[in-house]
């Protein structure tokens, strides 16, 4: 404990005296006086090794029953993202009247953006968060892969699929960023 010194929130600023309420014994806000030893009201949330443990435990398989299955759905989605065009082959190929070469470059052409822009999208989800490059995926992508109902052309096929993989490009770095953020470092080696 700090002595002498006005406490401080999380965010690091003096918390302004009660108003109203109990004031203490005295009549008084709770800070201390000169050269007394200041502990605040609440008390500290753990107060021996084993309670900090026991709150920590809780707090990982919280975040983790929250995480997990949200990041699991977003991998099997991508999943099917990536071979959903190779379900669709026979009906796309008669709809569309294109050839087995120009299906196979646009299939393939998908790879292509995700391996171009994977570094970059990296960067920018360094300098943005990962949390919100999480979501600038998942929203462009979304818009792309809704966009695929017009791939009626060969060129139209390989802008869309080429465009499809530069949006997904940061995916899998920036949910293993955001599955990380969510637990400690002795706690996500385990």
């Amino acid at each position: 404990p700090r002595v002498g010194m006005p406490p401080r929130n999380i965010s690091g600023e003096t918390p302004s005296p009660r108003i109203g309420g109990s004031r203490g014994s005295a009549g008084r806000s709770w800070a201390p006086d000169p050269g007394e030893e200041m502990t605040p009201p609440h008390g500290d949330l753990a107060t021996n090794p084993a309670e900090e443990d026991a709150l920590l435990l809780r707090a990982v398989r919280k975040a983790g029953r929250r995480l997990v299955p949200f990041l699991l759905l977003l991998y099997v989605v991508a999943f099917l993202d990536r071979v959903n065009l190779g379900y669709v082959k026979q009906s796309f190929l008669r709809d569309t009247g294109l050839g087995e070469a120009a299906f196979a470059m646009g299939a393939g052409i998908f790879f292509l953006g995700y391996a171009f822009l994977e570094i970059p999208s990296n960067l920018a989800m360094y300098r943005l968060g990962a949390r919100a490059w999480m979501g600038r995926i998942m929203v462009t992508w979304g818009v792309i892969a809704a966009l695929m109902m017009f791939a009626r052309t060969a060129p139209v096929l390989y802008t869309l699929r080429f465009a499809l993989g530069v949006m997904e490009g940061g995916f899998s770095r920036a949910s293993s960023c955001s599955s990380r953020a969510g637990f400690p470092q002795a706690t996500a080696e385990r």
